[in-house]
Order: C-alpha cells, then sequence, then structure tokens
C-alpha cells in the first residue's frame, strides 16, 4: 500500500484510514503536520489508546521508531463522515526527510477496542520536499486622502500573526512560524520592516503627489532590495505591506478589503502583496487575501490549472471534501450552512481566515516554486544521489531526532518508570502516571495491571522501546487535539492609486 497524497486509503488488511495534511488530493510533504485518522467500530469503547510503528529504511539502514498516543491525545469521531473513527495528529519530525531517499512504513495498532490491538498498515509511505517562504512585513501609514491619520497599534501585531499562523497551516511548507530571515528549521519565516507611507508627500521620480504606480511599488520593495543585495544569509522572498481597513472611510459600509500583486509570477525576492485586510463583517480577511496576492508573486493561477479563470485566479468558489481538516484549529472543517470552504486564488477567500485553503493544484504548484527557496545545504534531503557525507547526517538526525522524547524500555521498564513507594505505575489517558497504590495493586515490580499490560501488549508487537508521556510529561511530536480550540473586492486604497472596481458577486 503506497501512500503518497491526503485522502482516503485502504490497506491490504481491509481497513479504511484518511491520511491527511489539509484537503483531499494534497501530495504529502515532509516535515509538516499529519492527520491519521483510523475508521474502527467504538460501540463500547471508552478508552482508546494508539500505537504507532514507525520504520525508515534507506540505503541497507533500518530506523524504528515508536509513539505510544494515549486516549487524551486521541481524536474520537462518532458520526460520520469522519467516524466512527480514532485519529491522530503528528508535527512533521515524524516524518522530516522526503522520499526518496528514505521508504517509510507505519504500522497503527489501536489499543482498547477488544481483547486485542486493531492492527492498520500502510508500507510505503511517501513525501516530497516542502518549501520555505521569507517574508518582509511593513505596515502602511499615513494621512489618507480621505483624512484619517492611520498608524500602527498592538491590534495590527495581533492580527498579523494570528494571519500568519494560519497561513503557516495552508502552505506546502515545514512546520514552523519564526520571527527572522535566517531559519533552517521553520517553515515560515518573517521580519517586520520600516513602516511604509501609503500616501507619500514627496515622490521619488519627482511626479506628482499624487505618485505614480511605479513610485509606490519601488518605495515598498527598496528595503527588500538592500537585504537581498547585502551578501548576508538574509533573505526576502516576498514584500507584504498591509493595513486594516478603515472603518471611518466616508462610505455607507466603511471601507472594503481587498489586495493587489506587483506582479504576477515574478522572481522571488522582487514580488509586492499589498492587503488592506482585518475583522469585517464578522470575518478575518487578512489571511486569505496575504494568500491570494503572494500566490499571484508565485505565478497562481497559471493557465495549465484545471481551475484557471482565464485572468489569473480560479473559477472554482467552493472546494469539497467532507475530509477536510484544519491544522490551525486542530479539528474538521465545519462551514455553517451559510458558508463554504473557499478557494483561496478565488473569489472564496471571502469566506474568512478559517474557512479557505489553497486548491490541490495550487498547494503542488506553490509546494515546487517554495521548495526552490531552500539554500542548496538544506536540501541534501531531496538528492536522489546522496553523498555518504548526506547518507551518515541524514540517519544520525533520524536517529536522534527523538532524543528528547520520554521513552520506556519495554524489557526493563523500571530504568524510566522507578518504583516508588507507595505509588504504582499505570497506563493511563495521560500516559505512563505514578497513582497512589493500593495494597491490592502494590506489587514488587512498581508497575499497576493497566501498566503491565499495555506493556505486554506492546512486546507481543515485537516492540522493544516506546516512546510515551511519562508523569505528566507530553510528547512534543504528537499534537493535542485540545492543543487550539482569510482579491478580488472594492472600495480599498492600499496606495493612492488605487482605484475601487466594482464588487463581483460571490456565490455560495
Amino acid at each position: 500500500m503506497t501512500i503518497a497524497s491526503s485522502g482516503l486509503h485502504s490497506d491490504g488488511l481491509g481497513n479504511t484510514m484518511l491520511v491527511t495534511q489539509g484537503l483531499s488530493g494534497y501530495s504529502l510533504v515532509a516535515n509538516k503536520k499529519i492527520l491519521f485518522r483510523l475508521f474502527v467500530d467504538l460501540t463500547g469503547s471508552e478508552s482508546v489508546s494508539v500505537v504507532a510503528i514507525i520504520t525508515h529504511r534507506a540505503w541497507g539502514l533500518k530506523i524504528r521508531k515508536v509513539i505510544a498516543v494515549p486516549c487524551h491525545q486521541v481524536i474520537v469521531e462518532r458520526t460520520g463522515p469522519n467516524g466512527p473513527s480514532v485519529g491522530v495528529i503528528f508535527s512533521g519530525a515524524v516524518f522530516p526527510v522526503p522520499s526518496p531517499p528514505f521508504r517509510c512504513e507505519v504500522q497503527f495498532a489501536v489499543v482498547g477496542l477488544g481483547p486485542l490491538p486493531r492492527l492498520f498498515m500502510i508500507s510505503d509511505l511517501q513525501f516530497r520536499m516542502p518549501g520555505r517562504l521569507r517574508l518582509l512585513i511593513h505596515n502602511l501609514v499615513g494621512t489618507a486622502p480621505w483624512g484619517t491619520n492611520i498608524q500602527p497599534d498592538f491590534s495590527w501585531l495581533i492580527n498579523m500573526f494570528h494571519s500568519l499562523e494560519r497561513f503557516s497551516a495552508m502552505l506546502p511548507v515545514s512546520d514552523g512560524l519564526k520571527f527572522g530571515l535566517t531559519h533552517d528549521d521553520a517553515g515560515l519565516c518573517f521580519l517586520y520592516g520600516e513602516n511604509i507611507e501609503a500616501w507619500p508627500q514627496t515622490c521619488p521620480s519627482g511626479v506628482g503627489p499624487p505618485c505614480p504606480q511605479a513610485d509606490i511599488v519601488k518605495l515598498n520593495l527598496a528595503e527588500a532590495k538592500q537585504i537581498n543585495s547585502g551578501g548576508t544569509i538574509e533573505r526576502v522572498d516576498a514584500t507584504v505591506s498591509w493595513r486594516p481597513f478603515d472603518p471611518l472611510f466616508p462610505a455607507a459600509n466603511g471601507e472594503g478589503v481587498g489586495g493587489a500583486a506587483f506582479f504576477l509570477d515574478v522572481p522571488p525576492g522582487t514580488g509586492l502583496a499589498a492587503v488592506v485586510g482585518g475583522v469585517r463583517g464578522g470575518r478575518d480577511h487578512t489571511a486569505g487575501i496575504m494568500a491570494q496576492e503572494v500566490g499571484h508573486l508565485f505565478g497562481l493561477e497559471p493557465p495549465e490549472s484545471p481551475h484557471f479563470d482565464g485572468g489569473g485566479h480560479s473559477k472554482d468558489d467552493v472546494l469539497s471534501d467532507p475530509f477536510a481538516f484544519d491544522f490551525y484549529l486542530l479539528k474538521p472543517y465545519a462551514p455553517p450552512p451559510t458558508q463554504a470552504l473557499g478557494d483561496v486564488m478565488s473569489g472564496g477567500w471571502g469566506q474568512g481566515r478559517d474557512l479557505v485553503l489553497y486548491n490541490a493544484f495550487d498547494w503542488e504548484f506553490l509546494r515546487n516554486r517554495l521548495a526552490a527557496l531552500w539554500a542548496p545545504s538544506t536540501r541534501m534531503g531531496s538528492a536522489r544521489r546522496p553523498s555518504a557525507k548526506q547518507r551518515t547526517v541524514l540517519a544520525s538526525s533520524l536517529r536522534t531526532r527523538f532524543d528528547d522524547e520520554a521513552s520506556v524500555d519495554v524489557r526493563r521498564p523500571q530504568t524510566s518508570l522507578a518504583h516508588d513507594r507507595g505509588n504504582v505505575w499505570q497506563w493511563t489517558c495521560a500516559g505512563f502516571q505514578a497513582v497512589r497504590a493500593t495494597r491490592t495493586k502494590r506489587g514488587k515490580s512498581g508497575l499497576g495491571a493497566s501498566a503491565e499490560g499495555f506493556l505486554e501488549c506492546l512486546a507481543d508487537l515485537g516492540v522493544d522501546e516506546v516512546h510515551a508521556p511519562i508523569g505528566g510529561r507530553p510528547l512534543s511530536v504528537v499534537i493535542s487535539p485540545e492543543g487550539r480550540r482569510s482579491l478580488h473586492s472594492s472600495e480599498f486604497y492600499a496606495f493612492e492609486f488605487a482605484e475601487p472596481e466594482p464588487r463581483k458577486p460571490r456565490r455560495r
């Protein structure tokens, strides 16, 4: 059974599972969060754990890691279309390298459904090279032609940060959002540049004001150009200049939201995305507008796309996938009756921050463009014929990646689960926990019945060592479902030369 893209799959054991990084059809990318949903009969099951046995193979090497997920970190769905099922979310650290060079096998054991675990098997789980993106962000300030003095405050910072978190989840890039342009361990990096006068009183060319478009674009790209020509490891891939919409704009409904890209499919570092966002009509639009305009800079929507509308956008407003999963809010997408999951490269961006994604074609198109932005030294995982040194580095990285995670030697559990007088170790919904022992449960091993039974189950599965939460210390590679419980528009003025366009009707 080979799985290389998000969607429903069946294994050779007659089981059905969902493997996804957001939307069915997405090519799987390495080092990014992933959900495994295992469809099982949950009748009479109150406490279910999941064991994942992950084996990486390459160049004759075999590296195996076993992760035990207790019930508090298992996603349980009891109704369709996502249930009945149990699911686990792993961070990108569990699958950090693309295929080739490594072949990845995953076996799941669902424990707690009956006397024997329910087994699921993926013989070949394939990942592609992830992308990366480095943004330089400018706040747009100044006195607008209609009289409002627009200046940033703390709410701008909060809105942009949440929008970047959402944008990171939407992109085919590695896990991680970091401040600064030099991080190789984050897929989305950003830096704030100087504030930009949206309506400058002096134009670089000496013409105006109002300044011509070429002058405004030059002003907004000047800092990125300086960084990229500085000869340092800092690099800007795209510039985003933004502000929230102005509610004091002299129109019946205030100013609209929207954006513009300067220009379509430009060399990395030379493009500008202008965004007027914020929360309007109960929906936060900053992330969606930013995603569309940055997408334009990297070539979306290309003519070869089946979604191409003839004008650089997607013709399909709605993405229909009952199994779509939100990796920002960590739950299935569930649009209310008046909304739908929107294609961000279409008018669907208007659905707001929490109901937009790229379509599957655009995901892979962007992945190719953004993967090329990694420096050669960080792309060794994608090399078809890696050198001996690269092989050593990759193998060592996989072997040591879990060194900071708690683990238990299945054959000698006392090395990690030390005997504590008056307490006994149990396997609980929070993992291995030391609880007060009763006379009937106290034993010389210091293990209670649930811990002994769980370890015996692991031994029967051929497991020698397991990574699991111990004493309240969770595993960082397992994402808890309780961890966290979007263009076209009119009457927005990112710059002085922007003119309102007729609002296009939005399909629901």
